[in-house]
């Protein structure tokens, strides 16, 4: 028997055991409010998904009496709870001992203990000597014929990227293999018999990075934390920022708070380069559900694959206002319920009175760009190229209703691009939102650049 129990209680050993893990379809044994009594007073471990079982096993062998499981200690059916628990996920992951990542389970029935596909075993592979005799190498060869961590069904999962970062040593469960691995001493322990080697996880590394005096490349580390994260699976679209916010906490107090408020998954700091996120036509998702709230200029207001283009400079645009409305009043880092920025750059109008239009049609050398959409300057030059980042359908009908706001460029006269995003005004004089993203190409970025500066308000 084991059962729930509150940490505020006057534990002996408060030390704990956090866990990683999908939850898939079947994982239906978790506390509610009417099921918390029940838990408190004990179940049967047997009751539990076999995942959830074969953690507890684990945690008992490593010695330690506490797991923390998500399922399990945040009330499910309770809002208030949830929000709560989910605002703490920083201190639960990085304060955890040590976090067991079931990382080759898809469904919390499907347990990790007993790896799902053969070791792999050593081989002794004959070579041929310079003699033109064969001699057998005297050390066996594993050949390591398994999937890429990356690969793992824990890593389609979005909770689990913070997870992930936030946990100082994890003893990870993949099909082949266990890895441990250390803050401060990192090794994977393969399976096979007397393999052991050892090397320095990436993720663990950006903590140091960050802490660096000076860093100047912080906004680097969060967008590709963002392009991480945006590649992943989530159920609810309402978890797009909760599920990221512990990484955020995390990145403020790592990089001593110069990157300034945090809005809907960008940084006053560096609001610029961070308004500068790029779309991914081809890995647009579908809503699963939930509602998105976030506004239109952040990339938690969309599903799909995102990256930055972490090579331009200067910055074009000059933010002068920035706000979001919190879900939470006191959790700054969780849901919102919608935001605007105040922006000023140069712009262009695409209904013709600046020389702009925007037409569907393929490219010079008759490809077709990511949407098919290109803008035209002066007597149909191609100029630039548009992605919407819900699709260019339905965008004909407002072609002519656009504007492009200039946010920054790479300067180097070999490779010169300006980037900016499309704005649609919704309605409300002078409020506009977001719809696309643009990179204006070759000699148009002078016309870009030296455009008349306009103020935004966008939602």
């Amino acid at each position: 028997m084991i059962k729930l129990v509150e940490s505020g209680s006057g534990l002996p050993d408060r030390r704990y055991v956090a866990v990683s893990y999908c939850w898939g379809k079947s994982n239906t044994f978790t506390t509610t409010q009417s099921t918390i009594g029940d838990r408190k007073r004990g179940f049967a471990v047997a009751d539990m998904p076999l995942t959830l079982r074969d953690a507890v096993a684990i945690t008992h062998d490593l010695g330690f009496r506490y797991v923390w499981i998500d399922a399990l200690c945040i009330v499910q059916d309770s809002e208030e709870d949830w929000l709560h628990e989910s605002a703490r996920m920083t201190s639960v992951y990085a304060n955890a001992w040590i976090t067991i990542v079931a990382a080759g389970p898809r469904d919390s029935d499907e347990g990790f203990i007993t790896l799902s596909k053969p070791l792999p075993k050593p081989l002794q592979l004959p070579v041929k000597a310079h003699t033109n005799e064969y001699a057998a190498l005297e050390k066996s060869i594993v050949f390591e014929t398994e999937m890429p961590l990356q690969n793992e069904p824990l890593f389609s999962r979005a909770w689990p990227l913070q997870e992930w970062e936030l946990s100082p040593r994890r003893l990870v469960f993949r099909h082949f293999r266990i890895d441990f691995e250390c803050l401060d001493s990192p090794q994977r322990q393969a399976m096979a018999e007397d393999s052991v080697n050892y090397y320095w996880p990436e993720s663990l590394m950006l903590g140091t990075l960050l802490g660096r005096e000076g860093c100047g490349f912080a906004d680097e580390v969060w967008h590709a934390l963002v392009h991480n994260y945006s590649v992943r699976d989530l159920t609810n679209a309402d978890d797009k920022l909760p599920a990221m916010e512990g990484l955020a906490q995390r990145f403020r107090v790592l990089h001593g708070g110069r990157c300034g408020r945090y809005l809907a998954g960008l940084w006053e700091g560096s609001l610029p380069q961070d308004l500068a996120w790029i779309p991914i036509p081809s890995a647009r998702k579908e809503r699963n559900g939930g509602r998105l709230t976030a506004p239109s200029w952040s990339w938690a207001s969309r599903e799909g694959r995102l990256f930055f283009d972490d090579a331009v400079e200067p910055i074009v645009a000059e933010p002068l206002q920035a706000e979001t409305t919190l879900a939470s009043a006191t959790n700054p880092f969780g849901r919102v319920l919608g935001g605007r920025i105040v922006i000023r750059g140069p712009h262009l109008r695409t209904d013709g009175t600046d020389g702009v239009t925007v037409a569907r049609h393929p490219r010079d050398d008759g490809t077709e760009g990511p949407d098919n959409i290109r803008v035209e300057y002066m007597y149909g030059r191609e100029a630039a190229t548009i992605v919407y980042d819900d699709g260019p359908e339905g965008m004909d009908r407002v072609f002519d209703k656009q504007h492009l706001l200039v946010i920054c460029g790479r300067a180097n006269e070999a490779n010169r691009l300006m980037h900016g995003i499309v704005l649609l005004e919704t309605g409300e004089q002078g409020v506009f939102r977001r719809i696309g993203y643009f990179t204006g190409e070759r000699d148009f970025c002078d016309v870009l650049v030296n455009a008349p500066r306009r103020e935004y308000t966008i939602i």
